[in-house]
C-alpha cells in the first residue's frame, strides 16, 4: 500500500524513514527499486544493525528523521521520487509534525510525495493551505494492527 501510493521511481532516489525491521524496504526492492537508489534513515540502534545485515547495498543512515538536513549527509541535497515514512509521528507535537512533513516534501522532486503509515482513523496532520494537501488511502482492516497511509503532497502553486 505504501509503495502503491508513494509511487517511487526505480530511476530516481527513494527515501524511507523509520524502516524498522525492513518490511517496506524489502517490498521496495521487490518492486524494482535498486538497493543502491534507496536511502533509509533509522534511529534505533537495534533496527539499524538488523537492516545493515539484511540490506548491505542500501544507503543506510542511523539518525534522526526530524533533522534530515544533518542526518542525510551526502544525500542532504538529493531530490527523491518519493518519501515513505513509518516514523510514529502521532507521538510528537503537532507543530513539529507539520515541520517534518514540510521538510520531507521539500526533498521530493515534482510529482513526488510523502506517504506516511498510520494506525489512526484521523490524519496525523491536516492540510496546510499554501503548503501541502493530504489524502488518505482506504483502511486496511486485515492488517495487524489495522491501518492506512496518508499521502502528503505539495500544494500546487
Amino acid at each position: 500500500m505504501m509503495i502503491k501510493h508513494g509511487r517511487p521511481d526505480p530511476e530516481g532516489w527513494t527515501l524511507e524513514l523509520g524502516p524498522g525491521t525492513g518490511v517496506i524496504t524489502e517490498e521496495l526492492i521487490r518492486s524494482g527499486i535498486p538497493q543502491e537508489r534507496l536511502v533509509c534513515v533509522e534511529f534505533e540502534q537495534h533496527f539499524y544493525e538488523l537492516l545493515k545485515k539484511r540490506f548491505p547495498r542500501v544507503n543506510l543512515i542511523r539518525g534522526d528523521a526530524f533533522d534530515l538536513q544533518n542526518t542525510l549527509g551526502e544525500f542532504a541535497d538529493t531530490k527523491f521520487s518519493a518519501v515513505l515514512s513509518g516514523v510514529p509521528v502521532l507521538l510528537i507535537p503537532e507543530e513539529k509534525r507539520r515541520r517534518f512533513i514540510e521538510d520531507c516534501l521539500s526533498r521530493v522532486r515534482p510529482g513526488g510525495n510523502l506517504t506516511q503509515l498510520s494506525y489512526s482513523f484521523t490524519s496525523p496532520q491536516k492540510s496546510v493551505p499554501g503548503s501541502f494537501t493530504v489524502e488518505k488511502s482506504p483502511w486496511v482492516a486485515f492488517n495487524l494492527p489495522p491501518g492506512r497511509v496518508w499521502i502528503f503532497e505539495k500544494e500546487a502553486a
